[in-house]
């Protein structure tokens, strides 16, 4: 009988395992992309810094391909954040950035200075470890939008 139960608990943690580790792309089927970004910092002067801009593309515009063919290079996944983050995941260090993708469906991606990002209010992570992968899609996002500060690894 303890054999059995070790079993099923061995079984349970391996289906836990699997689901919260389990890739899921950002989907790509979408007819437009309105992106919001914001960055805050502090110049070498200790004086604060702020850039925001809107973005919106269609498909017949050259920036919706490329947008399109970045988020399909990239996958998240369920983490604890997911369950206890109650859709709140905080920055590190500065500057600190955020882009929010609107798509047409009604479902918003909020990309921060985290290894994680927020899809409808729920925390999921980029990457399996740290935020490197997060900040690569970042970098790749802000080459595109034509925004030419780097973001950093935001545990380095």
């Amino acid at each position: 009988m303890k054999k059995i139960i070790t079993l099923i608990i061995a079984v349970i943690i391996i289906c836990a395992a699997g689901f919260i580790l389990r890739p899921l792309p950002f989907d790509d089927t979408f007819d437009y992309i309105v992106i919001g970004y914001v960055e805050t910092g502090i110049d070498s002067n200790g004086n604060p810094t702020h850039f925001s801009n809107d973005y919106r593309f269609a498909p017949e515009d050259s920036e919706f391909h490329q947008i399109k063919t970045i988020l399909q290079n990239y996958s998240y996944h369920v983490s604890l954040a997911t369950f206890f983050s109650g859709g709140a995941i905080s920055q590190k260090g500065t500057p600190t950035y955020s882009f929010t993708l609107g798509f047409p469906d009604g479902r918003v991606v909020t990309l921060i200075k985290s290894q994680h990002v927020l899809i409808d209010s729920k925390a999921y992570s980029v990457g399996y470890f740290g935020s490197a992968k997060a900040a690569a899609l970042a970098n790749e996002l802000k080459a595109v939008l034509g925004i030419d500060r780097q973001i950093q690894d935001c545990y380095g």
